[in-house]
Formats: structure tokens, sequence, C-alpha cells
């Protein structure tokens, strides 16, 4: 039932006293808040049709949430039923101008106080839930509630020490509302014994660590301004961060270097007033550990370009990541990059001609990392390294339709090596495709009619229409409609070829071969739109035809659908 009981008629009289037990409990929390709900009514804050309405719903919240199996949105429900009521009556006590004087302290926190209960008591029965105990901090920080904060903080961390979150947010607390670095790095400390390979905790520490210099530094400034002497004992090298710089190296230790990580810890360092010398320590320590890692470099390449604004100290460190690559994914990614600076370094593509000399020595390990690099080497013109890496590719691999497609696309290429791409490729679409485009412009008409035929008898589907558009174009509409019978007793043809014959047929205003053409189109492959335009070509050219023709589409398609 909808209060969770299962229960045998045995059970009758225990059911009983629960019900009666329940019904005391609930009846005693409304009339609790009566003196409350009645005090916001003479105030005009809540009509008598809106209090009744407001104790009516507490009364079923109250049951729901008393059920021997209560759920979880039980609970939800009410809280977000009660944050609601709570910023309507904050609205309208600020719009009709009430005195806050006039309101007793009953009015002004029995519902903040209520809305805490009702959390405790949900998070008391679901310890894990994240959503809730997320929800409940962030309550507790509009109303100010900052004991109950940390208590409540400290209570999630006790059943959910896995989440990183909760844990920031509990040093957060610390560092920002109680203004206890202390304790913020304990925190972090305890976070770190359950969650040692958690980025974003190390981070957080990170920025701990920097922010609280920071703030030092601000604070020694602003006394050196009034001419009076700072009594802490920092040294210079808490100063120079050099907590945070241990952060770092721990974390190094715990997780693999990364761009994910190195750029994490930069976005932090940016923030810093003295930050460049961190930042390079960061750089410094990570190349140390992977000096071979592409994206590191690129990263420190983007930090001398973007924020010290050297370009050409930028340039001379991809002159020193591309001597420690290894592949040509790598050399894709150096050149991506250097074309992505904006605004452009000056003597860009030279330095690149001059990195990309030796391209040849790289190992080819994939067909596609290749083409990639090729592409984007042709795209912005570096012609010498893009020839010499076209020929290395061919020398390993000689049959790849892509180079070949390549080749035809970007170079001038004899007739042998038309025909020997072609070859190597007899099916590849594409390339037949640039192959005819290109001996269209060396050949007459009868050699190109050949060559065409011939890849018409490989792939018929895909050129039969190029060789129809050839001999309507070079010869009279006899030949064609020859052709397209020869062809239709060879293969069954594709739709758009019948569409083809039909359109010239309709240019040489012969309405007799588009009326035969239309018809055979439809009784093969009964298209309701080949139907319609069949139809529409009867209405204008033949309509002592159009009622048979209707007649027999109908055998297909309903009359609601021909005509739509």
């Amino acid at each position: 039932n909808n209060l969770g009981w299962s229960f045998k008629l045995s059970n009758y009289n225990e059911y009983k006293s629960y019900l009666r037990n329940m019904a005391e409990i609930v009846q005693s929390h409304i009339e609790e808040i009566l003196p409350e709900i009645y005090e916001l009514q003479q105030l005009g804050v809540f009509s008598s049709y809106e209090t009744k309405q407001i104790i009516r719903n507490r009364i079923n919240f109250e049951y729901k949430m008393r059920r021997r199996i209560s759920k979880k949105s039980d609970f939800v429900q009410y809280i977000d039923y009660e944050l609601k009521l709570q910023l309507i009556k904050q609205a309208r006590i600020k719009k009709m101008g009430i005195n806050t004087k006039n309101i007793s302290e009953n009015v002004k926190h029995k519902v903040t106080q209520r809305i805490h209960f009702l959390f405790q008591k949900g998070l008391k029965k679901y310890k894990k839930d994240m959503y809730m105990w997320m929800k409940y901090a962030d309550f507790c920080k509009q109303t100010k509630s900052f004991r109950v904060l940390g208590i409540s903080l400290a209570e999630a961390l006790r059943h959910n020490p896995e989440c990183d979150k909760l844990w920031i947010l509990s040093a957060k607390n610390e560092m920002e509302t109680n203004k206890n670095v202390s304790s913020a790095r304990s925190l972090f400390h305890q976070a770190l014994k359950f969650n040692p390979k958690s980025l974003k905790l190390w981070v957080e520490y990170f920025r701990l660590e920097v922010l609280h210099v920071e703030k030092l530094k601000k604070r020694h400034q602003l006394l050196a301004k009034c001419d009076k002497q700072d009594e802490s004992d920092h040294s210079n090298d808490f100063f120079d961060y050099k907590i945070a710089k241990i952060v770092y190296l721990k974390a190094t230790k715990e997780l693999n270097i990364s761009a994910e990580l190195i750029k994490s810890f930069v976005d932090v360092g940016l923030k810093a007033m003295e930050s460049n010398s961190l930042i390079m320590f960061i750089f410094d320590n990570a190349l140390k550990k992977d000096a071979t890692n592409i994206e590191i470099w690129l990263c420190l390449a983007e930090f001398i370009f973007d924020v010290l604004k050297d370009a050409e100290k930028c340039i001379s460190i991809l002159k020193t990541a591309k001597g420690v690559t290894k592949t040509l994914q790598d050399i894709y990614r150096i050149v991506k990059f250097s074309f992505d600076l904006k605004p452009s370094p000056p003597k860009l593509t030279e330095s690149l001609r001059e990195m990309l000399s030796d391209i040849a020595s790289y190992n080819i390990d994939s067909c596609d990392s290749v083409m990639q690099l090729l592409r984007l080497l042709y795209q912005h013109g570096l012609a010498d390294a893009f020839d010499t890496l076209l020929e290395s590719a061919f020398q390993k691999f000689p049959s790849s339709p892509e180079l070949w497609l390549l080749t035809i696309r970007t170079k001038d290429v004899s007739e042998q090596e038309l025909d020997k791409a072609k070859q190597e490729a007899p099916k590849n679409t594409e390339i037949l495709v640039e192959y005819i485009n290109k001996i269209a412009l060396i050949k007459d008409y009868v050699e190109l009619k050949e060559k065409v035929e011939v890849i018409c008898d490989t792939c018929p589907t895909h050129f039969f229409e190029i060789l129809l558009d050839l001999v309507y174009m070079n010869e009279d509409m006899s030949k064609v409609r020859e052709l397209f019978e020869i062809q239709m007793k060879k293969s069954t043809l594709p739709e758009s070829s019948w569409i083809k014959m039909i359109k010239f047929e309709m240019m040489e205003e012969n309405y007799t071969k588009v009326d035969n053409l239309y018809n055979k189109l439809c009784e093969s492959h009964k298209s309701i739109g080949y139907w319609k335009n069949y139809i529409k070509f009867c209405s204008t050219f033949y309509p002592e035809k159009l009622s048979v023709v209707i007649w027999k589409a109908k055998f297909d398609f309903s009359e609601s659908e021909l005509f739509s």
C-alpha cells in the first residue's frame, strides 16, 4: 500500500497503532507551524485559501516522509516545496514593504530551521547521495549557516571519502569562510590519502598554496606602502611558491605526465603575480621527466607565444620539439600548431621549410598519418616538403588509392601515370572521375569515349551517366538511345539513368519517348515521386492517358497519397 506495508491480517493491530502514532506525529508538526502561517496570513503575505493549501500540502509531505518505506523523492520534493515557499514569502514581504521589525523571530527563522531539519533527516537515510549533500551545502551558504555547513561537510566526508568535490568544497569553506589555511591544507592531505590519483584534488591543493602566497604578498605590499613592518616570519623561498612547487612535484609522482596535467597547473599558475618563474618550473620539470611528449612542448610554445609574446623563442621551442619527435603524427601537430598561431609569427614558412628539410628520414607508419600531413603541407604551400614526403609515401604504399587521388588532384600527371592510377584502383570512383577529367583535357572525343566505355564496363552504376552526357554533347540523340538500349540489356540501370534519359527526351520534345520511359520507370521502381511526375506529365501532354495512368498508380498507392 502507499505506506509501504506488507503484512498479514494478524499484524492488523500493529498497523493501526502505527497509523495512530504517525497521525499524532504529523499533527504535532503541523500544530508547530500554525502560529507562523497564521501570522503571515494576518500580515497579508498569504490569503486564507493559500494558507489552507500550504497546510494541506505540508500534511501530505509529512505523511509521505514518515512512510515505512520512504523514497528519496519524498524528501527532495518537500525540500523544494519549502524553498520555493520561502522565496515567495520573501518576495511578497519586500513587494508589500512590510517592516521586518513587525515580523516575529518565529516567522523569520522557522522555515530555514525546517529546511535544515528536512535535509538532515533525508541525509541521515541517504548518506551516499551526492546530489542532496551538494544541495544542502548550497543552502547553508545561501543562509550563511557556516557552522552547520562545516559540520555537514565533515559528516558527508565521513560517508563519501572518495568524492573529490566534497573535499574541495570543504577546503574552500575553511580557506574562504573560516580563514584557516592550516585546516584547508590538512583537509587536502586527508583527501589525497583517499584519492591520490585525483587530478582535481592536486590542482586545487596547488591553487590553495598559490592563492595563499598571493594574499600574503598583497598584505606585504600594503604594509610597505603604510611604512609598517611585516611581522610574519615567511622566508623568501615561501614567497617563491616553494610549497606550491612541492605540491606539483608530488602530483607528478602520483600521476602520469600529460598535457592535461600541465595545462591544469599552468592555468592556476597564470593567476600568480610572478607567474613566469612558477610556470617555467612546471615546464622544466615536465620535460625532464618526458622530453619526447610533443603535447608538453606545444603547451610551452603556446605559453611563450600568448603570454610572454615572444614569437622568436616560440619558433625556437618548436624547432627543439621537432628534434625530439619520432613520428609523422608529431610533425603534423607541430605544423598545425604553427599555422594556428595568431597573429602569424614572422618568417614562419621559412622556419617550417628548414624544419621539414629532412622529412624523408621519418618512418611512415601508416597511410592515414602521412595523408593527414600531406594535405596540411599542400594547404599551406610547403611544396618542397610535400613533394619529398609524397615520394617517400609512394615507396611505402605504391598501391594506395588515397595517394594516387592526391597526386592526380595536386600535380600535373602524364597519361601513363593516369593509366597506372586507374590500374591500381580500378573501382575507386573518385580516382576514375579525376581520370576522366584529366583525359578529357588531352584526348579527342573518340579516344575519350573509348576510355569511358571501358570504365563503364567495370563501374556502370557511376559512369554510365557520364557516358550519356558525353555522347549527347557530341553526337545525335539516336546514338544516345542506342547506347541506353544496349546498357539496359546488359544490366539493371539505376533510377538516375532513367531520369537522365527523360531529361534528354524532354529537351528533344519527343513526348512519346518520354511517356514510354516514365511507364517503364514507374513499373520497375514503384516510387510515388515518379508516379506523381508521370501524372503531371500526362495532364500536360497526354490528357487522354491520364485516367489510365492514375488507375495503374492506384495499384501501389492510394488516391490521397498520389494527390497530397
